[in-house]
């Protein structure tokens, strides 16, 4: 029973990494071909496996998964900086378009 259920476990958890892959190259690929390359963001940390699991709520893994998370924003800060500046942009547009049309 216990084998049986960390199988499965291990199952899990590698098909949920296999189906964020396939997404992650699927939204990349359609990005490309429409000519969007410049809309499509995507930060991810490599973490090692332990630190990716899923069902790892001890404190001293939320922790560990808490600065993995501040390494990663202070590492991308120009990226993040950059598109929360085009968020901005494209918000202040649509209200424009909005204003107008009233």
């Amino acid at each position: 029973m216990v084998v049986s259920f960390l199988f499965f476990h291990s199952e899990l958890e590698q098909q949920i990494r296999v189906t964020d892959e396939m997404i992650s190259t699927y939204i990349s690929t359609i990005f490309q071909y429409c000519g969007w390359e410049e809309n499509y963001y995507r930060i991810q940390a490599d973490m090692k496996l332990s630190e990716a699991k899923m069902d790892d709520a001890r404190p001293e893994n939320l922790k560990n998964l808490e600065q993995i998370g501040k390494d990663l924003a202070t590492k991308h800060d120009a990226e993040l900086e950059a598109l929360a500046i085009k968020l901005i942009e494209n918000r202040k547009a649509r209200l424009a378009r909005i204003d107008s049309k009233l």
